[in-house]
């Protein structure tokens, strides 16, 4: 997601290799180029084939040298029949398939997941295709996971605001005004050099009508899964490990969330009142949210992967309740880093870096 800052959960990159090589994820190598791109287009429908992506890569890969292709992975367009979990089988719709397969995979019978749920199939054929093109191009991918399906979320989070704008007041000015402008120029050169993308038919998201339009329900994207549904959660990250991952290409670097320490982005009322400045008391259980979520995504990420989280410019806290005109609060990338590995036990993760 776009202006979104993203912080590798462990030390400096000399520190990391040195984590790495002697902890769980030794055989995580890095990239041989540090340039990540976005493609952000294929996040619910839009998708391509053949030789029109390789061209695209081709060119992406001559005029930046690509290490890592970040995507917005959305936990909701994967599961976007507008039906919920279940503990027991479901009977999914023509263009979605039951995950798992069956009671034997459940945890309860000593497998990896907690529900069923239906997974779409042209959203899992979307994504195995461009993952399988990275690979291709000697390429990384990093999944954005973000936006909770319906069924998973507070119904009374509040969600993002119809009104109000994250643009900062016509006065504002610093240096990430500069750092914006060169994002952009970036953008625009990617957008001028590269093929335009045509969606084929048949790897649409199989879903339509009022379901696909509350399964969409962008507005409430930004709001936290629910206390009950938090497992939910996991088993997305394990079924993304298990079935979007293969031998062609995998996922190794999570971003958990977006923005996290933004509740424009990340959501956590009803449980803290997001329309006030957070108390101490709301500072903790915004971070022990996302420290559940993190610790999840880590227990559940198939090996070797990196695990990010996700926050923005604002180190202290901004006002955003009065100047920006958003009327969400924001507790400051300071106190979000509170996540530390610490708190979400991780054994081989020793600091945060930016």
């Amino acid at each position: 997601m776009r202006g979104a800052a993203f912080i590798l959960l462990c030390a400096l990159v000399g520190s990391c290799v040195a984590d790495f090589e002697s902890g769980d994820v030794a055989s995580y190598a890095f990239p041989p180029h540090n340039m990540a791109v976005d493609d952000q287009n294929y996040v619910l429908t839009e998708s391509v084939t053949g030789q029109d992506l390789t061209d695209r890569n081709d060119v992406i890969e001559s005029e930046l040298g690509v290490g890592v292709h970040r995507y917005n992975a959305f936990w909701n367009s994967f599961e976007s029949s507008g039906v919920p979990s279940s503990d027991t089988p479901l009977e999914c719709q023509p263009g979605y398939y039951q995950v798992p397969a069956d009671e034997s995979f459940l945890i309860s019978n000593g497998g990896r997941y907690a529900k069923f749920r239906c997974i779409s199939g042209g959203q899992e054929a979307l994504f195995q295709g461009l993952l399988k093109e990275d690979q291709a191009h000697g390429w990384e991918s990093a999944a954005i996971i973000w936006c909770a399906p319906v069924y998973a979320r507070d119904p009374s989070c509040l969600g993002q605001p119809e009104t109000g704008s994250e643009s900062a007041p016509s006065n504002y000015s610093d240096a990430y005004g500069n750092f914006s402008s060169i994002q952009n120029s970036v953008q625009s050169r990617i957008e001028s050099v590269t093929p335009i993308l045509v969606q084929p038919p048949g790897l649409d998201n199989s879903s339509s009508g009022a379901a696909a339009e509350s399964a969409f329900d962008s507005s409430g994207c930004s709001c936290v899964p629910a206390d009950a549904y938090m497992q939910d959660y996991q088993d997305y990250i394990q079924y993304i490990g298990d079935r979007v991952n293969s031998a062609n290409g995998r996922f190794s670097h999570y971003i958990v969330w977006n923005e996290c320490a933004n509740s424009f982005w990340f959501d956590v009322s009803p449980r803290v009142d997001v329309t006030r400045v957070a108390t101490p008391e709301d500072q903790a259980m915004w971070v022990m949210i996302y420290a559940d979520l993190i610790r999840m995504t880590v227990a559940a990420a198939h090996q070797p992967a990196l695990v990010y989280a996700s926050t923005d410019r604002w180190w202290g806290v901004p006002p955003v309740l009065t100047s920006w005109g958003i009327g969400r609060s924001h507790i400051g990338t300071l106190n979000l880093l509170e996540v530390r590995p610490s708190a979400v036990a991780l054994s081989s993760i020793v600091s945060l870096c930016g």
